[in-house]
C-alpha cells in the first residue's frame, strides 16, 4: 500500500472517529442542555435527535450522485466539514430552542459525505477484504464513542463565557467539535487523495472483481448469481430509470435495507429513551451517562474486532442473523422488566446494564455486515447513489426512532413491543431472501479460494508444496 493510500485511509478513519466523538460528546448532555436551560420536554429531545437525520436523509443521495459523476470525494468531505463546523458553532451559541434545532439540521448536512466515502471504499476494495476494512472504520467510530465521554469528564468543568454566550458543560461540546472538524478539514486539504487518482492496487479494482465473480464461476453459486441477479453494464453515470427500478427493487436488496432500517430505528429509539430512563430509575446525571457510554464504547470496539475476525470464517448473512437474535433478546428483556419497574429498585441497575450489554454486542454484527453485504450486491458504477440510498434509509430510521421513543416514554410496554416486533419482522424477511443472498456470498467465497490458489502458484513450487 503506497503512502497516498495510507494517508487517505487515515483521513477516512479520522472522519469516522470524529463522527463518533461528536455523537458521544453531544448526546449525553443534550437532554440536560435543552431541559435545564429552556425547559424542553422529552418530545423535543426526539426532535433534536431527528433533526440531524432529516437533513442527512435528503443530502446523502445528492452527495452519492455527485460522487458517481465527478469522483471528487475529497472536496465533498471538505465541503461537508464546513457544515459540521457551522452547525456545532450554532449549537454552542444556543440562543433558543428553535436555534438549537436548526443547528442539528445544519450539522446533518455535513454527515452526508459518509455516502461518498463508503462508495469509494467499495470501489477500492474487493470482496475478500471489504468487510474487514469496513469493520476497522466502524471501530474507529466506536473509538470516538469511547473518547467522547472521556472528553466530557473534562468539558463538564468548564464554566466561563465568550462574549454574550455562556460556555458551560452543556454548550462547550459544540465549540469543541467545531475545532476538531476544522482540524480535519485542514488535514484533508493536504493529505486526502481520491482513490481513482492513485495507482490501482495489485489485486485489481472492484469493477473487475465483480465481473470476475460471474465470469469465472465453476458451480451453482456463480450461475445462480448471473441468473438471479444479472449485472447490467451501465455507463459511468446511469440516467435510465429502468436500470434503477431493476437494481433497487430486488427483494434481497429490500431485505438488507429493511435490516438497516430496523437496526437504526431500534438503536436510536433505545438511545433516546436511555438518558431519561437512567434519570428516572437510577437518578443519574451527565457523569453517569458519560460513564455508561464509555463502557459501551469499549465493549463495542472489542465486538468489532470479533466481527473482523469472524467475517473471514462466516458469511455476512449468518452474522446478521446472529446479531438480530441478540438484539431481539436485549429488547425482550427490557420489555419484560421495565414497564413494571419502580425507581430505586436494586434490580434496575443490573437489568439496564444487561440490556445495554446485549444491545451493544448485536450492533457491530448488524451494522458492519449489512453495509458490506449491501455493497457486494449493488453495482460499482452507481455505488455512490447506492450508498446515498442506504444513508437515506438510515436517516429515515433515525428520524422515526427518536420521535417514537420520545413520544412513548410514558408507555414503555407499547414502545418496546413495537421495537421487538420490528426486529422479528426483519428477521423473517431476511430469512426469506437468504437463498439469493447466499448465492452472492458463495460466489465471493469461491473467488477468494481461487485468488489464494493463484497467489500460492505465483509464489513458487515450494510454497504450493508446503
Amino acid at each position: 500500500m503506497d503512502t497516498k493510500r495510507r494517508l487517505t485511509y487515515l483521513m477516512i478513519a479520522l472522519y469516522f472517529f470524529l463522527s463518533g466523538v461528536e455523537y458521544a460528546v453531544i448526546l449525553p448532555t443534550m437532554w440536560l442542555y435543552i431541559h435545564e436551560n429552556f425547559g424542553a420536554t422529552s418530545a423535543f429531545l426526539g426532535l433534536m435527535l431527528s433533526a440531524f437525520s432529516i437533513s442527512d436523509l435528503f443530502c446523502s443521495p445528492i452527495y452519492g450522485r455527485i460522487s458517481d459523476k465527478y469522483r471528487c470525494t475529497k472536496y465533498l468531505v471538505i465541503f461537508s466539514n464546513l457544515w459540521e463546523i457551522g452547525g456545532n458553532i450554532m449549537y454552542f451559541m444556543g440562543i433558543s430552542l428553535p436555534f438549537l434545532l436548526c443547528s442539528r439540521f445544519v450539522t446533518g448536512v455535513g454527515a452526508g459525505a459518509g455516502a461518498a466515502i463508503v462508495s469509494d471504499i467499495a470501489r477500492a476494495t474487493n470482496v475478500r477484504e471489504r468487510t474487514g476494512v469496513i469493520a476497522i472504520l466502524m471501530a474507529c467510530r466506536q473509538v470516538g464513542l469511547v473518547i467522547g465521554p472521556g472528553c466530557n469528564l473534562f468539558l463538564r468543568l468548564v464554566n466561563t463565557s465568550i462574549g454574550p454566550y455562556p460556555l458551560t458543560a452543556y454548550s462547550v461540546p459544540g465549540l469543541f467539535m467545531a475545532s476538531l472538524w476544522l482540524l480535519h478539514t485542514l488535514l484533508s486539504l493536504c493529505l486526502y487523495t481520491d482513490f481513482h487518482r492513485m495507482a490501482p492496487p495489485d489485486d485489481g479494482d472492484g469493477d473487475d472483481e465483480r465481473r470476475r465473480l460471474v465470469a469465472d464461476g465453476d458451480g451453482v453459486g456463480y450461475e445462480a448469481v448471473a441468473a438471479a441477479a444479472p449485472e447490467p453494464e451501465p455507463p459511468a453515470l446511469v440516467t435510465d430509470r429502468r436500470y434503477y427500478v431493476n437494481e433497487y427493487l430486488r427483494h434481497e436488496l429490500v431485505a438488507i435495507l429493511a435490516t438497516i432500517f430496523a437496526t437504526f430505528f431500534n438503536q436510536t429509539a433505545l438511545e433516546a429513551m436511555l438518558t431519561p430512563l437512567t434519570k428516572d430509575y437510577l437518578g443519574w446525571g451527565e457523569l453517569g451517562n458519560s460513564l455508561l457510554y464509555l463502557g459501551a464504547g469499549v465493549e463495542v470496539i472489542l465486538v468489532f474486532m470479533v466481527v473482523r475476525c469472524a467475517s473471514s470464517r462466516f458469511y455476512d448473512s449468518s452474522l446478521i442473523l446472529l446479531g438480530s437474535a441478540v438484539s431481539a433478546a436485549a429488547i425482550a428483556g427490557m420489555l419484560v422488566y421495565f414497564p413494571l419497574a419502580v425507581p430505586g429498585n436494586e434490580l434496575n441497575l443490573p437489568m439496564l446494564i444487561g440490556s445495554v450489554f446485549l444491545d451493544v454486542i448485536a450492533l457491530p454484527f448488524l451494522v458492519t455486515c449489512s453495509v458490506s453485504l449491501y455493497s457486494k450486491i449493488t453495482s460499482p458504477a452507481t455505488q455512490g447513489f447506492s450508498q446515498g440510498l442506504r444513508r437515506s434509509v438510515i436517516g429515515l430510521s433515525t428520524i422515526m426512532g427518536p420521535l417514537w421513543a420520545g413520544s412513548m416514554l410514558t408507555r414503555l410496554s407499547i414502545m418496546l413491543a413495537v421495537l421487538l416486533s420490528l426486529i422479528l419482522l426483519m428477521m423473517a424477511l431476511f430469512c426469506l431472501s437468504m437463498p439469493r443472498l447466499r448465492c452472492y456470498e458463495k460466489a465471493a467465497d469461491s473467488e477468494r479460494r481461487l485468488s489464494k490458489t493463484d497467489e500460492a502458484a505465483e509464489s513458487g513450487p515450494e510454497t504450493v508444496n508446503a
